[in-house]
């Protein structure tokens, strides 16, 4: 009898250092000559990892605040014998690590609470956060992705692995918003000395910067009385991104009265979004001074000096006649 539970009592001293978790069973792993890695995991669970996020509703805008995304990751064990392991195993902690292992180009992604353990047998996801910004390389309404893998540590006894390595990938995706911003250059500066009744032609550059295709409104604030000024109201213009022309020059021709002295003009110019005007940028405001070069001299014309001639002469003979008429004897 007592050779009996004696046997027993071997036994079951054996299957518990077997199948007990341990540290030095590592050692096991990593050395095929020992123990052959199918022969060790034939008891083993497999682990299986969940990564889960509420898809954004709102666009990401290059250049702009960063979106925090929540990501929920559970951790639960699959297989033959993963309630078995589950059972002996309720109390262990499975780590678990976050990495990001590739991103759209233009995409800045980061990861907070990456590392961490999951407590076997817990229902409650862990919590970490994507935190994503983009920058205008990426073209609006298009979606830009960050993929993230997660990764898990096993569990081992000392000739068998009782959870192994478990490993998932999830895509994040979003969608790309319109960035309106556009760069002006005025090559001729903005104070010019220019003459009367006369057309002064000024270059302005405009460059899109922004990464869609871009409506751009242009108009004078309160045109001066007796002002000629001529100017394109809008034009389309693409974007760095796709490749199309963002760059183009306008010229506004000015054509002052012959009797100003000093005039302040300003121009507004706008981008929006092609087709939803609403969806607009900031407004840029160029402010030109103009002052009379003095060149105009305004020429006496012949036919009024004909007149005066004419004028100034009756009225030497008028005085010639009352003269002789009423003063010589």
């Amino acid at each position: 009898m007592c050779k009996k539970i004696l046997t027993f009592g071997i036994i079951f001293f054996l299957l518990f250092l077997i199948f007990s978790p341990s540290a030095i069973s590592n050692e096991f792993v990593e050395n095929e000559n020992i123990v052959d890695s199918s022969f060790r995991t034939i008891f083993a669970a497999s682990p299986l990892i969940t990564i889960t996020y509420e898809e954004l509703e709102e666009q990401v805008i290059p250049n702009t605040k960063a979106i925090r995304i929540p990501l929920n990751i559970s951790y639960e064990l699959i297989g033959r014998y993963a309630r078995w392991q589950l059972r002996r195993l309720r109390r262990e902690v499975i780590p678990i690590e976050l990495s990001i292992i590739e991103q759209s180009e233009g995409v800045d992604a980061t990861l907070e609470n990456n590392l961490f353990d999951i407590k076997l047998g817990t229902n409650e996801p862990w919590v970490s956060y994507l935190t994503v910004t983009v920058n205008e390389d990426i073209q609006f309404n298009t979606v830009g992705n960050v993929k993230i893998k997660a990764t898990s540590g096993e569990i081992s006894g000392l000739f068998f692995t009782l959870v192994e390595e478990g490993e998932r990938t999830v895509d994040v995706g979003f969608v790309i918003g319109y960035w309106p911003v556009i760069s002006l250059t005025i090559p001729e500066g903005v104070n010019f000395d220019i003459p009367p009744l006369s057309h002064t032609k000024i270059p302005i550059n405009i460059e899109n910067l922004g990464n869609g295709r871009t409506y751009v409104a242009i108009e004078i604030i309160d045109i001066p009385k007796k002002w000629n000024i001529t100017f394109p109201s809008s034009l389309v213009m693409g974007s760095p991104v796709s490749g199309e022309n963002y760059e183009k020059e306008i010229y506004i021709y000015v054509k002052p009265p012959k009797d100003f002295s000093r005039k302040t003009i300003n121009i507004s110019i706008t981008p929006s979004l092609l087709g939803d005007p609403s969806n607009k940028g900031q407004t840029e405001i160029i402010t030109f001074t103009f002052k009379n070069d003095g060149s105009y001299k305004e020429d006496t014309p012949l036919l009024t000096i004909i007149i005066l001639a004419i004028i100034i002469m009756l009225i030497f003979l008028s005085l010639l006649f009352i003269k002789r008429k009423y003063f010589t004897k």
